[in-house]
């Protein structure tokens, strides 16, 4: 876990991320969400379209299809973690 969150912090010097969008599994959402917080990040769970607060930069989804909820060009960055830890 945490070279994935190492790896996700290299990735943010790099680039300008705007907004991105984390998908995981159910069963790492707890994990990697006490990670984020950890490493400074406010990750948002998102259960449904109407938690969807752009005044958060980073975005925890479990399931795929909200990413269409999404406002277009809101987010330039999608990771996808689907790893059992």
């Amino acid at each position: 876990m945490t070279t994935y969150i190492n790896y996700i912090e290299k990735i943010y010097e790099s680039i300008n991320i705007h907004r991105a969008i984390i998908i995981v599994n159910d069963n790492n959402i707890e994990k990697i969400e006490e990670e984020l917080i950890k490493n400074n990040h406010m990750p948002i769970r998102i259960n449904n379209n109407s938690l969807i607060d752009y005044d958060y930069r980073l975005f925890l989804l479990t399931d795929i299809e909200l990413i269409s909820k999404f406002e277009k060009n809101s987010y330039n960055l999608i990771i996808n973690f689907f790893n059992n830890y």
